[in-house]
């Protein structure tokens, strides 16, 4: 029985990545870090899979919850040529020149030819990955990169927890019990009563406390459940990225009146 689901996970794991592979046919980047100074934005991000020598064209685009999008239409920076893998590259958006009004919080996005990382168009099905494995399904529906809580801590978190609970559970044990002398009483015996010996089992001993190994056994639980819940929230949120019609990376440009007292309140743009 192990055999059969051992070779159906390999299985699984093999088609999910197949899957991964073949999409990542094209050049993907992914957003490393934003730098705003008084009248530009500064985007760093990495280009993958790019053939080098080879000329792509960036579009740079914000969106925010409701997946309404923000087209910068002053951008320097936006033909690429790598001379090498996973190269850096930065975008420049001259704020100063455009009439932007951010007053919720954007996310900045890079398109490349037309196209973003595989991971972005990531389902909510993925979360059966980590069903199986705490963390499988993130590397689906994200970029490890970006986020703070790693697939691998949480991997590593869930099943260090409950493994740390188990072995709280067995090493626990009683304490050798002894034989007392106990006085029992009896007002109808000579002497009010008579003694007999009763054995007293040993107390139990935690290598903590009380509660130690459940404790220690729920937090990987809950952490492995969080895990299976944030991949499908991501994967749902991918999917309204995916449907959503106001998608177009080479449109003219999405503006709005402002002036910079709205833009020092307003401004809000986090990865």
């Amino acid at each position: 029985m192990k055999n059969y689901l051992f070779s159906g996970l390999l299985i699984v794991l093999i088609a999910c990545n197949a899957n991964l592979l073949q999409a990542q046919k094209n050049a993907f980047s992914t957003v490393k870090s934003l730098d705003a100074k008084q009248d530009t934005l500064k985007v760093l991000f990495e280009l993958h899979d790019a053939i080098i020598g080879k000329t792509y064209k960036a579009d740079l685009v914000f969106y925010n919850r409701s997946f309404d999008f923000v087209y910068p239409e002053r951008v320097i920076g936006t033909d690429l040529t790598p001379v090498e893998k996973n190269q850096s590259f930065e975008l420049n958006w001259l704020i100063a020149e455009s009439e932007i009004d951010l007053k919720q919080t954007y996310r900045p996005l890079i398109y490349i030819n037309g196209d973003v990382a595989p991971f972005q168009y990531g389902k909510s099905s993925n979360a059966l990955l980590s069903l199986v494995v705490p963390g499988l399904g993130d590397y689906f529906v994200a970029d490890p990169g970006q986020m703070v809580f790693k697939p691998w801590m949480r991997t590593v978190s869930a099943f260090g927890f409950m493994g740390l609970g188990l072995w709280l559970n067995t090493s626990r044990y009683n304490e050798e019990g002894r034989t007392v002398r106990k006085f029992v009483r009896d007002i109808y015996l000579p002497g009010g009563g008579f003694y007999e010996d009763v054995w007293v089992p040993g107390d139990r001993v935690y290598q903590w406390f009380d509660g130690d190994a459940e404790i220690a056994f729920i937090a990987g639980s809950l952490i492995w459940l969080y895990d299976v819940i944030w991949v499908a929230n991501k994967g749902y949120e991918n999917k309204r990225f995916k449907n959503s019609k106001r998608y177009r990376p080479h449109g003219n440009g999405f503006s709005m009146k402002m002036n910079a007292n709205e833009w020092q309140l307003g401004y809000a743009i986090t990865l």
